[in-house]
């Protein structure tokens, strides 16, 4: 059978139409790692504008509050007046840039709230365990202040110094040895999606953004880590400042100073007679 050319025109166009017509909307799990791919790693899929509605807008509010909450996070951190705004942003970044190379997920689970419409798909997340890039940070801090006691009293180059270690160790950041468990609720709107929140407080995406940041699924369990973390710090800071006390070379001292004290005891007559005095005593 032989086709002319207009009737071949004919059938390819219609071929396309049927094709785009008949194209499904993306399964739960891929709408939830494209979403979770743009909100912490800024992927910039192609796929997100079309796979969620009005895409280009959640594009734009998930950087926002990827950023508010780095910043925040930061601010948190108390790390003085002599700090400037650029010198927080490039710690926001160096804490950015490890998020984005060593932290990691995938998919757990997908549940089914309502058939083909409804879905919250669950996330296992092995995030930076900032709480021990907080520690190590304070406790080489408390080391070089008991090397330099005018350094807890010189507020700018203490602050410059926290800022030193902080991006170090940020640098360096472990990931989280068990994975936290987050999760997100997603909803069909004809062949696209959204993320709808499914707490009152909108506290969904700050979870999973905690995850990876920090380490901690929610902001009460991040509370609770850092203040261990700040009472262990204290802890160690305490043992420190004993040890240093209490150095080999004072320790010598004092024992040299009981010795002398036991000899002149020994040595002394009058204590020695009254001590036999009061050993022989008969009645």
């Amino acid at each position: 059978m032989k086709f002319n050319k207009l009737s071949l025109i004919v059938l390819v166009g219609g071929l396309f139409v049927l094709l785009t017509s008949c194209r499904s909307a993306a399964t739960p799990e891929q709408a939830g790692v494209l979403y979770v791919n743009q909100l912490i790693y800024a992927d910039q899929d192609p796929r997100f504008s079309k796979t969620f509605k009005q895409g280009d807008q959640v594009v734009q509010s998930l950087d926002k509050k990827r950023d508010r909450l780095m910043k925040e996070l930061v601010t948190n951190l108390s790390l003085g007046a002599d700090v400037s705004q650029k010198q927080k942003e490039a710690l926001g970044k160096t804490w950015y840039d490890s998020i984005q190379k060593k932290t990691s997920y995938e998919i757990d689970q997908v549940k089914v709230i309502k058939k083909k419409t409804d879905y919250q798909v669950f996330y296992q997340v092995k995030g930076l365990d900032f709480t021990q890039v907080y520690t190590e940070t304070m406790n080489q801090l408390i080391t070089e202040m008991l090397k330099d006691e005018k350094l807890a009293q010189d507020n700018q180059r203490l602050n410059a110094l926290t800022m030193k270690l902080l991006t170090k160790e940020l640098k360096q950041a472990p990931v989280k040895k068990e994975s936290l468990k987050v999760s997100l609720r997603f909803k069909r709107v004809g062949k696209q999606w959204e993320m709808v929140e499914m707490s009152q407080n909108e506290t969904d995406v700050a979870n999973v953004l905690l995850a990876f940041m920090v380490g901690s699924n929610n902001v009460e369990h991040y509370t609770e880590e850092m203040s261990l973390a700040v009472k262990n710090s204290l802890e160690a800071a305490y043992q420190k400042v004993r040890g240093k006390e209490l150095q080999p070379e004072n320790q010598l001292s004092e024992e040299k100073s009981k010795e002398s004290k036991k000899k002149e005891k020994k040595s002394d007559p009058q204590t020695k007679e009254e001590v036999e005095t009061v050993e022989t005593y008969e009645k």
